[in-house]
């Protein structure tokens, strides 16, 4: 005796394939898309490195040359403005009385010209998403560079500087090697730094703060990536500054 499946059946029958189907294909996805989120936190290919390194120094010497035309001008470091409604979620942070003068701004036309670029979420580590000035370039005072400016232990003569944190590591030794900063024998970024505040400039005085690149901090280098060893920032987590203005 031949057994013949019903309309209903066969019908029944390719409901349950197409969800069958539906799900792996939904399965597949959320592989594709948790591996890429990896990816852009760790697994960031030599090339890609050294790419995003350039696009980083590169953008940290355009905003170093627009603030140095601003001094040329005559504008006051204690005037210079950064804010910029383009930081992730507007920060107010950077606003301070000079800001009304639009030739103080440096994200203005009348003042710096340039535009700021936020980082591309590539050159971030992911699992750090959580700490506060993530995905931010941070303009910073406070910070005295070992070797850089007058190198005032008391503080005065503190530096001026643009900072990225929290950066996939292969970007951090991608930049150390554009800069030809030597790296030690494990192929990790500078470490023993002393830790870095994330201190946002808007107050007009450069001197005060606590920041401090000395230790493995190669002395007079202005620029470079380095491995952060204690709090504020997660021991571990990358770190790149560059001078603004060396004093």
């Amino acid at each position: 005796m031949s057994l013949t499946l019903s309309p209903t059946h066969r019908e029944n029958g390719n409901i349950f394939f197409i969800i069958l189907v539906a799900v792996a294909l939904f399965a597949a996805l959320s592989f594709a898309i948790s591996q890429g989120m990896r990816g852009s936190s760790a697994s960031v290919s030599k090339e890609q490195a050294e790419l995003y390194a350039s696009e980083l120094f590169n953008y940290a010497k355009t905003l170093e040359s627009a603030v140095q035309r601003m001094l040329s001008r005559g504008v006051s470091e204690n005037d210079l403005c950064f804010d910029i409604d383009d930081y992730p979620g507007g920060n107010s942070d950077y606003e301070h009385a000079s800001c009304a003068n639009t030739r103080n701004r440096v994200f203005h036309p009348d003042g710096g010209g340039i535009t700021y670029q936020a980082p591309n979420i590539e050159v971030l580590d992911a699992s750090l998403s959580g700490n506060a000035s993530y995905g931010e370039w941070g303009v910073l005072y406070g910070t005295r560079v070992n070797g850089v400016g007058t190198n005032n232990a008391t503080g005065v003569g503190n530096e001026l500087v643009l900072a990225l944190g929290y950066l996939n590591q292969g970007v951090c030794l991608a930049i150390n090697r554009k800069l030809d900063i030597p790296l030690f024998s494990n192929d990790a970024p500078v470490d023993d730094v002393a830790a870095i505040y994330y201190n946002r400039y808007a107050t007009g005085d450069l001197n005060s703060g606590n920041n401090v690149l000395n230790g493995d901090w190669p002395i007079g280098q202005s620029s470079g990536c380095f491995k952060s060893d204690s709090a504020p920032t997660p021991s571990g987590s990358y770190h790149f500054v560059h001078t603004l203005i060396a004093r």
